[in-house]
């Protein structure tokens, strides 16, 4: 399987929703860049579990890795490109291109994590936040607290996608402050504030294993409308 037919939903209770997420129009360019960042990613821990003596988390981030690597080759098969690396180079100084790639990472951090604690519905689409939301709110309003912030009642059931999902949130930070957020148009510097704070909220939720409902909020209600509107991105048409 290719990286883009993997689906994490599988419950019939969601099977008939509409998608309500930001789908955003994505290029060829962004696809590869996203690709090869999630290689990077998964090499990064491969090495860092290697000196670590974990040899088993080493293996598993390699398999991660094999399959993307093999994810990538598949496109470019099927692309004109005939050099990567100017491909990759340029699309790091093209802000839609940029944008788009830390939109389809954040996705792939929800999975990701979505997958760490067994959630058998996708976090990507929008109408499931809504759904996870209210009943979130319906068992707050019976036990007399709001719990959105609080950490995972879920258990931890695949350390190795939430080590993913913790290093691409690095990796969202990274080509955030380090690339995208120069590029940004001079009028939209509030929106980047804001953005790279919500960023830096999806890292800290990681990290501190905070409810899924509360990183699906952070992306859906935060992160991906102010890159459609700091970079105008475009939706898919329906």
């Amino acid at each position: 399987l290719t990286l883009f037919s993997i689906i994490i939903c599988n419950s019939s209770l969601y099977t008939n929703h509409i998608v309500y997420a930001h789908n955003f129009s994505i290029t060829d360019d962004s696809a590869l860049l996203t690709l090869i960042e999630q290689i990077k990613a998964e090499t990064e821990l491969v090495n860092a579990y290697f000196l670590a003596s974990n040899s088993i988390s080493a293996i598993e981030h390699a398999k991660n890795a094999a399959n993307l690597t093999n994810g990538l080759n598949d496109k470019l098969r099927q692309s004109t490109v005939a050099d990567i690396t100017q491909v990759y180079n340029n699309g790091l100084y093209n802000s839609t291109t940029l944008a788009l790639v830390v939109a389809n990472l954040v996705d792939e951090i929800l999975r990701n994590y979505g997958s760490a604690y067994g959630i058998t519905y996708d976090l990507t689409n929008m109408s499931n936040m809504m759904m996870a939301m209210m009943l979130n709110n319906n068992n707050s309003s019976s036990s007399g607290h709001s719990s959105m912030s609080e950490k995972n009642n879920a258990v931890l059931v695949n350390i190795y996608n939430y080590q993913t999902a913790q290093v691409l949130s690095n990796v969202v930070n990274r080509l955030f402050n380090d690339k995208l957020s120069a590029q940004a148009p001079v009028n939209e510097k509030e929106t980047i504030d804001n953005l790279e704070q919500s960023i830096k909220d999806l890292k800290y939720a990681i990290d501190n294993k905070i409810r899924a409902e509360y990183l699906m909020e952070i992306v859906h209600m935060k992160i991906h409308p102010m890159l459609q509107s700091a970079y105008d991105l475009k939706l898919v048409a329906r």
